[in-house]
């Protein structure tokens, strides 16, 4: 990927994020959660060594598909949710794209409906966006 090509994100200072508690779907609509994981060596607690501060859960239907994204970071605290309907799409990267954008986040290439991995690559431009160099992407599905 040309650097140019690399999916960047722009967090607002200052904004209320748009939570719907209604989106968050756990039983029996679960698909999986994507988080953001660091380890942090110079914790003195081991138990306070590997963080997930950030978190996207994944719910879905067979008409709708759901998201909630939570931002745990310093001084950065986000909670928001999207929603995304229809056929012929991909539901679930829609969904992300609007729980993204709800938690006052700009993505500078557009992920509504375009994959899996255009998920991923935005979760990757939030950590960057959080100052994280150190970090992975796990994906548990239900």
């Amino acid at each position: 990927m040309h650097k140019q090509d690399k999916q960047t994100a722009t967090i607002a200072a200052d904004f209320t994020p748009k939570f719907n508690p209604r989106h968050r779907k756990e039983t029996p609509c679960f698909l999986e959660v994507r988080e953001v994981i660091t380890f942090d060596q110079d914790a003195t607690d081991p138990l306070d060594r590997v963080h997930a501060p950030v978190q996207l859960r994944l719910y879905g239907t067979g008409r709708t598909n759901s998201a909630c994204l939570w931002i745990n970071h310093h001084s950065i605290h986000r909670a928001a949710s999207g929603i995304a309907g229809g056929y012929g799409y991909h539901r679930a990267s829609a969904a992300a794209a609007g729980a993204i954008a709800n938690a006052g986040i700009e993505l500078s290439k557009n992920i509504d409906g375009v994959g899996d991995n255009a998920i991923d690559e935005a979760l990757c431009a939030i950590a960057d966006a959080l100052g994280l160099s150190n970090y992975g992407i796990t994906r548990t599905h239900a």
